[in-house]
Order: C-alpha cells, then sequence, then structure tokens
C-alpha cells in the first residue's frame, strides 16, 4: 500500500485513513460534517498526491498538447491551468485531466488510476521532439478548495495602502527553519510573467537565524500602480551563487474608490 508525503502528518493530526487506489488516503480528522462545513463556507486543504503527474517537455510539447487533448492550449499563460480531456480515435475518454503550463514545460494531473494507461497513451502518440516523464510517485499535490482559497492564496491589496507579508523559510524536509545567514533576498511584481517592467517589492532578512523575510509595499508604491492583477515571487541567494525562489503568487490591487 502506498503512503502520500503527508502520511506521517495525518497520522499525527489523528486522521481517519482508507485504503483508496492502492494508498492510505484521509477522509476526516475531526468530523465529517465540522470539516465540511469549513470548506463550505472557509477553505480546506485536501492531500490528492494519490493523482499521477506527467511532464510534458520539448520543443513539440504545445502542439503535441493540442492535438491529444480537446482543449485550446494555445490560450495558457505561464502559471496557468486548464481543464481538459484526452480522447480515443472514436471519441470515447481516455481520461479527464488537468494541464499545468510552466515556463520550460508542462504538466498533466491524471486521476491516479488511469495513470499508467495514461501515460502509454501518450507514449504510443508523442513525436520525436516531444519528452515524456511520469514523475507520479516524486511529486506530492495539494488542494485548496473552498470560497476563501484565493484569498488565502492570492494577496489582496488596497491602491494607495500598505502592505507587508512575513515568510519563514524552511529546510527541503519541511521542518527545519533554514539559517539564512549570508543570503540575499529580493523580489519584484510584475504585470505578468513576461513583462520587463516591474515593481521592487521590498523585502528585508533583519534576522537570518530565525528564517524570516518580510516583504512590504509602501503606501507610495500601491498608489502609483494601476488595480487589477499581479504576479510577484520572492529568491533568495546564497553567498556561493544559487538561486532559489522562495514563494509565487498573485497580488490584486483593488481600485481606491475615495481619494
Amino acid at each position: 500500500m502506498n503512503k502520500t508525503p503527508l502520511y506521517e502528518k495525518h497520522i499525527e493530526l489523528n486522521a481517519k485513513l482508507v485504503d483508496f487506489a492502492d494508498y492510505k488516503m484521509p477522509i476526516q480528522y475531526s468530523g465529517i460534517t465540522k470539516e465540511h462545513l469549513a470548506v463550505r463556507e472557509s477553505a480546506g486543504i485536501f492531500d490528492v498526491s494519490h493523482m499521477g503527474e506527467i511532464i510534458i517537455s520539448g520543443k513539440g510539447a504545445e502542439d503535441f498538447l493540442e492535438f491529444i487533448t480537446i482543449n485550446d492550449i494555445s490560450s495558457l499563460e505561464p502559471w496557468q491551468v486548464q481543464y481538459s480531456a484526452m480522447c480515443f480515435e472514436d471519441g470515447g475518454i481516455v481520461d479527464d485531466l488537468l494541464i499545468y503550463k510552466y515556463p520550460d514545460y508542462f504538466m498533466l494531473v491524471v486521476n491516479c488510476s488511469n495513470t499508467a494507461k495514461d501515460f502509454d497513451w501518450l507514449m504510443a502518440h508523442k513525436p520525436k521532439d516531444v519528452n515524456i516523464i511520469d514523475l507520479s510517485q516524486k511529486i506530492g499535490l495539494i488542494a485548496l478548495q473552498g470560497p476563501k482559497s484565493r484569498e488565502i492564496l492570492n494577496q489582496i491589496i488596497d491602491q494607495g495602502s500598505t502592505w507587508s507579508k512575513q515568510i519563514t523559510v524552511y529546510e527541503t524536509d519541511g521542518t527545519t527553519i533554514q539559517n539564512l545567514t549570508g543570503y540575499t533576498v529580493a523580489s519584484q511584481l510584475r504585470k505578468n510573467y513576461t513583462s520587463t517592467a516591474y515593481t521592487t517589492i521590498n523585502a528585508t532578512n533583519n534576522s537570518p537565524t530565525s528564517g524570516i523575510i518580510v516583504m512590504s509595499l509602501t503606501a507610495t508604491q500601491t498608489a502609483a500602480l494601476k488595480s487589477g492583477r499581479y504576479v510577484y515571487d520572492l529568491q533568495i541567494t546564497a553567498a556561493d551563487g544559487t538561486v532559489t525562489r522562495v514563494i509565487e503568487g498573485v497580488i490584486t490591487l483593488r481600485p481606491e474608490v475615495t481619494k
């Protein structure tokens, strides 16, 4: 029986586990009714690491996905996701799936029970200029669902107001706080991932041993920006020049009404 990367955390939280698609999966912690209402009214986190993750890369990756799936891949911007499906020649469905577009490749998230079948279907039809890798056993997946999920993931700022966000950086084990002594930090805000113009987000590393970085924008900075959606990230650079992206996301700037 397979276990997700969060299995030990589920045990620690006294989850009720069941066998599902050859995985030990949690179905509740404190009670189904309480958790159901939490997701309906606020948000909830789901471990969906049993799902399959298949990487599609290479010069012909986008054209291949246009051929093998039924939606319009060309409409996707980097870091966007699209719901789609793969079909047999007669129109029957191989599987429904999610397509994530990254700057250099695509990731398909497929149903766990169909991962092997989907991979074989893709391999049987791939052209020479496409690379396909099944990373299902190496990738964990968490879903955040509910009416407040966007608010939790995205930062919402009012024009003309100050904004700050505190980030704690952890080692790859997810539990040990990273010592940031000797690191430099940098953060930028752009209208989209291809924009050349950007606003520098103030990022400070004043307590390196605590692993804490504080990101902020002044009221003057937010007042100078047009309302709308922006993307941002935070990077740390080690003394040897190694760059690590710590966090990325979306900031929505709400227009100022009373000025």
